[in-house]
């Protein structure tokens, strides 16, 4: 009896720190569809089949006329760029986004809509080719640490998983998890607390995941390159010196070490470091996807 006594408590003292969790999850969604949503259903509606057509027109003209076709993907990725801008943002729209500059060429604005796509819906497979796709095209992409890939693999459902996923799969594991409860009080039988241990652990997990999105994404901002040819600096002026005998290109990825006013200070995924100026990237964050504003 002492033991259910200390397991319950132990399950309270989870479910009182847990219940800050849900009011902050607001801060997660799209908020920004309050001031800039200008347009009504049915213009949203034209936009996105303006969008979906160009580019699918897009994708017939590619071989036969490249030029007309280039034409049409700009058309689509400024369709689908107004969505975003009225303040529709979701995991799909932002692939979608991601598509047309894609094949235009454009790797950066490429990589910076499927990595906030990823943001949203994480895992899905078709994200997770093109992306690798556009990151293998970057020139002179860095290779990922060794030590990055393995901790991203141990951890697959923290980084493979999107919020929304993960929050759907905390909810279930803890409403499972009173619902063994209550079954181990109403029938004392062994099974239960294995169980019960199950759900505690899978929702504990997936707990501290979320948690560590919500509260650690200040200091852990990413972002792409956006143009071709940026000279890395040792300081936050264009009187430093070069940092790397090579520019880094459109579509490089890193993140965000300092801020200061025109320049960003950032770490690149082989642990090198240095000074760019802020016009040329743009900023990613898991507490919002369309990333921070840089000075």
């Amino acid at each position: 009896m002492n033991d259910n006594i200390t397991f319950s408590k132990l399950i309270c003292g989870l479910f009182f720190s847990l219940s800050l969790l849900l009011p902050l999850t607001a801060l997660n969604t799209n908020a920004s569809a309050t001031d800039v949503e200008r347009l009504d259903k049915s213009q949203l509606l034209t936009v996105l089949n303006e969008a979906e057509t160009a580019y699918a027109q897009a994708l017939t003209e590619k071989r036969t006329d490249p030029t007309g076709a280039a034409k049409l993907f700009a058309r689509a990725a400024d369709r689908f760029e107004l969505l975003v801008k009225a303040g529709v943002i979701n995991g799909r729209l932002l692939y979608d986004l991601g598509n047309p500059y894609f094949q235009m060429g454009d790797l950066g604005l490429a990589i910076l809509n499927y990595r906030r796509a990823e943001l949203l819906i994480g895992g899905d497979p078709n994200l997770e080719y093109n992306l690798e796709q556009a990151r293998t095209a970057v020139k002179g992409q860095l290779p990922r640490q060794g030590a990055d890939g393995l901790y991203e693999r141990l951890l697959f459902w923290h980084h493979g998983f999107s919020f929304s996923l993960r929050l759907i799969i905390f909810t279930a594991s803890w409403i499972a998890l009173w619902a063994v409860l209550f079954l181990r009080i109403r029938r004392p039988i062994a099974y239960w607390n294995y169980w019960a241990g199950c759900c505690f652990t899978v929702a504990l997990l997936f707990s501290a995941s979320l948690l560590y999105d919500l509260y650690s994404t200040a200091s852990n901002d990413q972002g792409v390159i956006l143009k071709d040819n940026i000279v890395v600096r040792k300081g936050d002026s264009e009187g430093f010196e070069p940092k790397f005998n090579e520019p880094l290109n459109a579509g490089v990825e890193f993140v965000l070490l300092e801020q200061r006013p025109q320049w960003l200070h950032i770490e690149l995924t082989d642990g090198q470091s240095g000074w760019i100026p802020a016009a040329d990237a743009a900023m990613i964050s898991s507490a919002n996807p369309m990333g921070p504003k840089t000075a």
